[in-house]
Order: C-alpha cells, then structure tokens, then sequence
C-alpha cells in the first residue's frame, strides 16, 4: 500500500496526481491510495484537482485514511520511517511531498485535460483576442509571496527587472505582440510595470481562479512567476512558441521540471 498526501493549492494538486500515476504506473501490484485531509486543504480553496481536469481522483478506504493519520502521528513523534518527503523509495508508505520532477510527471501529462465549462462574457472575449492575437500571458504572483518572513525567499526571483527583460525580448521575437495579464495584484502591476498593449485579468477569484490558468494555456507565449499555477499555465494547452522563467525559482532552489526549450531571465 502506497498513499500519497494532497494539499492546498491547484498547481500543487496537479504534481500530486501525477506522481500518484507515476506510482501507479512503476508499482502496478500495489494499492494507491490518496489522504485528503480537510483540515489541511481547506487553508486555501480545497481539493481543486479534479474539479478543473477530467480526472478520476486515487480513491480513498477507512483502512488508508487511518493508516495515513496513524503515520502522521508517528512522524509527529520523531518516528519517520514510513514517510516519504519529496523523495520516493519503495519501502515508504505515505508520500508527503510536491513530488516536482519531471520523471515523475512527464509521461502523463498529456492526461491533464480541462473539464469543458461556461466561461461567461469577459472571459470569453479574452479569449477570442488570446487566439487571434501573438498572445503573451504574464503572471505575477504577490499575495502570501509579499509577507514579510517570505519575500526574501520568493520574490527576488520575479523583480520588476525580470518583467521588463521578459517583455523586451516577447518584442523582439514577436510582431505586435498582445499581453494578458493575470495577477492577484493588478494595482501594483500597473504601478510597477510598464507593460504595452496590455489586457488585464483580475476577476476570476476563489474557486474560479483556475479560470486563469485556462486562458494562459491558450496563448501563444508564456511569462512565468516562481509558482506552481504559472508553471502549469504555460505547460499544459497550446505549445508555447516561447517560455520564459525567472533564473531562480524558490530562494536558490531549482526544480527538475522546466523543458529545456524553456528561457531563464
């Protein structure tokens, strides 16, 4: 038995189902189970997964959902024997982790399809100008990225500079090219930024958010923050003509996940 935790926020959801059909996949003779704990997922918008793709989520029994509580409790004790954290070895038991490695998300990601749904007016002509245009999403993430113990670690990489720099060269590669914009903090992109021909998209909020990450699927090139939700955005839909990431992801930290193709600024 294998079980694999899932916790707050899509982008990190999406990795936790993809390293559950990794396991599924290379350790076909076991049982794969998930952990959702409520406690856990509802610090943000709850279990999102499998609202937004067309997945079926690991299932779940009594006998696994007390496993995972018991080995929690142990791990709480010091006694971490069964926990695996971001780190897979076979005699695991419960996988605590954002498993971001491109092994084990690269076979299936092609799996990832979004649910068919109603996108009201705005969001529809965003669309329609998304595919008719040499569109470019750029994303900036602030929200609990500006708290004070944490903007060190993660916003250096994103500074106005690396937007700048990311523009600059969408520019040079593409001719008129068209800007969506997709923040948590329009005033202050509009304030900090100076970005031309730009449409700004700031009202898919809550359980809708995953909106945003839709329409930056569909564009035709990709500036990217340090997040999760901005990686998947630029990953999954159309095939960019051109990424760009920031150099840095998280402090110094790196992840085995971005395609070579792909442009650090």
């Amino acid at each position: 038995m294998k079980i694999v935790l899932f916790t707050p926020g899509l982008g990190n959801q999406m990795f936790q189902y993809l390293f559950y059909l990794y396991l599924r996949d290379n350790y076909p003779n076991q049982n794969i189970y998930g952990y959702y704990n409520r406690n856990i997922l509802n610090k943000h918008n709850g279990l999102e997964v499998d609202k937004v793709f067309d997945i079926q989520l690991p299932p779940h029994t009594v006998i696994s959902d007390a496993s995972a509580f018991f080995i929690r409790a142990l791990g709480g004790l010091g006694l971490k024997y069964f926990i695996g954290k971001d780190q897979l070895s076979p005699w695991k038991v419960y996988f605590d982790g954002y498993w971001q490695n491109k092994e084990y998300f690269q076979n299936n990601v092609d799996k990832m399809r979004f649910r068919e749904g109603f996108l009201n007016k705005k969001n529809d002509d965003i669309l329609s100008l998304i595919r008719n245009t040499n569109s470019v999403s750029v994303h900036v993430r602030r929200g609990g990225y500006c708290d004070s113990c944490r903007k060190d670690l993660f916003l250096q990489s994103c500074t106005p500079q690396y937007y700048e720099s990311a523009i600059s060269v969408m520019k040079e590669k593409f001719q008129k090219p068209v800007f969506f914009v997709f923040s948590d903090d329009i005033p202050w992109v509009k304030v900090n930024l100076n970005i031309p021909n730009a449409y700004y998209i700031d009202w898919n909020k809550k359980e809708n958010s995953y909106l945003d990450m839709y329409l930056m699927s569909l564009c035709t090139a990709s500036i990217i923050a340090n997040s999760t939700f901005s990686f998947w955005g630029a990953m999954l839909g159309n095939k960019k003509e051109l990424v760009i990431k920031p150099k840095k992801w998280i402090g110094d930290e790196i992840p085995e996940i971005f395609p070579p193709s792909w442009l650090s600024l």
